[in-house]
């Protein structure tokens, strides 16, 4: 059985509108990859778990559904929120044995952008096909 190993990662979204909905899917990069996830942490370490930030108004957040592979972020229309919304969402990566490469997509509005970086690593610009990263050393 292989260590699990963890990485910070901060996804950010720009230029969402209220009442969207916006996925971030994960996967290993090949099927006989090592595996990801996404996670809070590792367990009883100091870790800072996940973080929700948002820039400029309050974020109108109706739901927040995260599985093992896919983070989904529903934006409410309701409330008087107005114009672009722009956050942060700080969590971790867990995979087995510290994968080497995985995959992000976001298969959403194209007005709507989305980067991922993981720490020592520049941002990303993720979109519908698969970006490939590399899991940091």
């Amino acid at each position: 059985m292989s260590d699990i190993q963890y990485q910070n990662v901060t996804i950010s979204v720009t230029n969402a509108n209220p009442g969207q909905k916006i996925k971030v899917l994960l996967a290993p990069l090949a099927p006989q990859s090592s595996q990801v996830a996404w996670s809070t942490g590792a367990p009883m370490a100091a870790s800072a778990g996940m973080q929700l930030t948002a820039s400029g108004q309050p974020l109108p957040l109706q739901q927040l559904n995260i599985t093992g592979t896919a983070l989904t972020f529903l934006t409410s229309s309701a409330g008087g929120s107005s114009g672009a919304l722009q956050f942060n969402f700080q969590l971790s990566l867990a995979g087995a044995g510290g994968p080497q490469f995985f995959t992000l997509s976001a298969p959403n509005d194209p007005n709507v952008l989305v980067t991922a970086a993981l720490v020592g690593q520049l941002p990303q610009v993720i979109n519908e096909a698969p970006t490939t990263l590399q899991w940091p050393s």
